[in-house]
């Protein structure tokens, strides 16, 4: 198991081949981008042991290891039992597989992380995502949408944002879906006219409702959108 493990995770990296002849040590995170190898691959008892010392983020790597088809059941303490074995809520193994990414850009249009959405629906950001970095889905087009005084459409994820740039909208979205819309993402739209776009169920008119009040004192305008049924 820990020899398939170190395979995925490797590939032809020269700075992981000491560990893929040992058949332990460090490898390259796959939930980030690490200059040097940070993630602990051991086995111990039977079990595969693996830590990240740069994320740290144990559930995101499980995650992603099962969308690359390495099932591993949660055991206790980070070590996690062979593929062979169900997933720890004692359900089927699913497997899960990336249908997309969503790059979210700083205000100048240099990288600041990235959103991977997987099917059956899920999704992780590649590496930790503090709420002191997070901004807008396309913060760029946004301010320029706003400097020519464009209405800004606002929805809930980042594939409806898609749909309406297909269009020609300027639209955005807050990480991590409804009910995380941080009180700074209001600066981007001082003085703009912003329609919200509510999913129709209860979180998405409350996060909705959460987004108005978030604009109420910055933007010129706010209205609450809710679309009539389509087939």
């Amino acid at each position: 198991m820990i020899d398939r493990l170190i395979s995925a995770l490797t590939d032809d990296c020269r700075d992981c081949a000491e560990t893929r002849r040992k058949g332990k040590g460090k490898v390259h995170c796959p939930l980030h981008t690490d200059e040097h190898p940070s993630l602990d691959v051991q086995e111990k008892d039977g079990k595969v042991l693996v830590f990240c010392h740069s994320c740290r983020d144990n559930n995101g790597i499980v995650a992603e290891l099962r969308a690359r088809g390495l099932d591993l059941a949660n055991g206790e303490r980070g070590l996690w039992k062979s593929a062979e074995l169900p997933p720890a809520n004692g359900g089927s193994a699913v497997q899960k597989r990336e249908v997309a990414r969503y790059e979210y850009q700083k205000a100048d249009g240099s990288p600041a992380y990235t959103i991977v959405r997987y099917e059956p629906k899920d999704f992780r950001a590649l590496g930790s995502v503090p709420e002191e970095t997070r901004v807008l889905y396309h913060l760029p087009e946004v301010l320029a949408g706003v400097a020519r005084k464009e209405r800004v459409y606002i929805v809930e994820g980042e594939r409806d944002v898609e749909s309406l740039r297909a269009i020609g909208c300027v639209a955005t979205c807050n990480p991590f879906g409804a009910g995380k819309f941080l009180p700074r993402f209001a600066e981007p739209l001082i003085g703009a006219d912003v329609v919200i776009i509510a999913d129709k169920d209860e979180a998405g008119r409350a996060h909705a409702r959460q987004v108005a009040q978030s604009l109420s004192l910055a933007a010129r305008s706010v209205k609450i959108l809710e679309l009539p049924d389509v087939a």
